[in-house]
């Protein structure tokens, strides 16, 4: 029995456990607030990675006009994420962190991952609620929240993972928003001097423009 594994049975000793796949902000490590049982990488069948507008009325953080990052059903498609377990009684403080997502349920048969998922934990994903938006104005994305899903690939995947996001992720037309040294996103990381001319290297050879 691995680590994870042995973590997860005594996990569910104490109590109910679930798991929610992060596509996003969630496969950084730095960004979540709960005390996570475990977290471990996963691929998810059936869905793909989009940028969505933000809800009716709700279209801007601090004053800034952004896009958010979603996931949509999509046969085709697989994407890479984070599998993060934890406390059944943390969930309501995800869900808060995630209130303008929708959390659904995902099969297990759709996971592919190294540790079996216990039959009895109940796996989630977060959708936006704008997914069936019909119209979509291609406001700017947050620097300071795309270096901290970035950062996330990195850790998980390295730098093939950080291609993989940007390749299979639709809507990257839209500008980014520099606001890396004023952060805007409430969770924005620290980047080393490495992955900052990674990064930007890899947003130039895309042809993402900055406003």
């Amino acid at each position: 029995m691995n680590e994870t594994a042995a973590r997860l049975m005594r996990a569910t000793d104490e109590g109910p456990i679930v798991a929610y796949f992060g596509y996003g902000s969630l496969v950084n490590r730095a960004t979540l607030r709960t005390r996570y049982i475990d977290a471990v990488p996963a691929r998810l069948s059936g869905w793909k990675r989009c940028w969505r507008p933000r809800p009716a009325g709700d279209e801007s953080v601090a004053g800034h006009v952004s896009s958010m990052l979603s996931a949509r059903r999509h046969d085709d498609h697989a994407i890479d994420g984070l599998l993060v377990y934890d406390s059944l009684e943390n969930l309501p403080e995800v869900d808060r962190r995630e209130a303008k997502y929708d959390r659904v349920s995902v099969s297990l048969d759709s996971l592919t991952i190294d540790v079996a998922v216990p039959q009895e934990c109940p796996v989630y994903i977060y959708e936006a609620h704008t997914n069936t938006a019909p119209h979509d104005p291609g406001d700017p994305i947050l620097q300071s929240y795309l270096d901290a899903v970035m950062q996330g690939f990195m850790h998980e995947f390295g730098e093939n993972g950080v291609r993989g996001f940007l390749h299979s992720t639709d809507g990257f037309e839209r500008p980014v928003r520099s606001d890396r040294h004023d952060p805007v996103y409430a969770r924005a990381v620290d980047l080393p001097a490495h992955q900052r001319d990674l990064f930007d290297g890899l947003l130039l050879e895309k042809g993402v423009t900055y406003v």
